[in-house]
């Protein structure tokens, strides 16, 4: 027909993709110039990346790249996809410990799926009662003055904002040991009690007695 449109190219969107695993999208194909007729086309993927339906219909399988061909007639053009896992889940340790001022503790972060991108950020709050060392998924950390709660947190830097985090006390050093006696007198098989005032108060409560002699 003298009057039909040639076709002399085509169009393909979206010219990428990122998917996460389980995701989907759809391929559209337009003739160009528009006015033309557009032929039967079919989209083929470069790996099991992804598999497309007879719909055109793109589901992400799993982690990894493929290229997806698409074609019509003499034309073709390609879609480059990229597929992603999102973190779900962070679990950071250990947690609820109870530490003293310049003690040093290492936190693991543990990312789930295995199959996600393993990189964390590390953060501490507040910010200035910590030095924190990073390397990798894990984190060093000196404690620097007593807080009621120190919260290490590990965050996701896939952009799924996913955080996992453990909780910290850390009480103030002592600084006094007083007892309430100087000196005990006592006779053999005799017993006496001894009071320990420790400072400051929200210092560690727990001692160990001791005597330089047992008999």
């Amino acid at each position: 027909d003298p009057s039909e449109v040639a076709l002399t190219d085509i169009a393909v969107s979206p010219a990428s993709m990122t998917l996460e695993v389980g995701g989907t999208s759809t391929i559209t194909v337009k003739p160009v110039p528009d006015t033309a007729t557009l032929p039967n086309w079919t989209a083929t993927a470069s790996n099991t990346v992804v598999s497309i339906s007879d719909n055109k219909t793109v589901t992400a399988n799993s982690v990894g790249d493929s290229v997806i061909t698409v074609k019509a007639g003499a034309y073709s053009k390609t879609i480059q996809v990229k597929v992603v896992q999102k973190v779900n889940v962070i679990t950071v340790t250990p947690s609820n410990r109870t530490l003293t001022v310049g003690d040093t503790l290492t936190f693991t972060a543990a990312v789930s799926p295995e199959n996600a991108n393993q990189s964390v950020e590390w953060s501490c709050s507040p910010a200035t009662a910590a030095t924190l060392t990073a390397s990798g998924k894990q984190a060093t950390v000196k404690f620097e003055s007593a807080q009621d709660q120190v919260t290490i947190t590990a965050k996701a830097t896939d952009g799924s904002n996913v955080t996992g985090s453990a909780t910290v006390k850390v009480l103030p050093k002592v600084e006094s040991v007083s007892l309430d006696k100087s000196e005990l007198k006592m006779t053999v098989g005799s017993t006496a009690s001894l009071k320990a005032t420790v400072l400051p108060e929200k210092a560690t409560q727990q001692l160990k007695y001791e005597s330089s002699k047992t008999s």
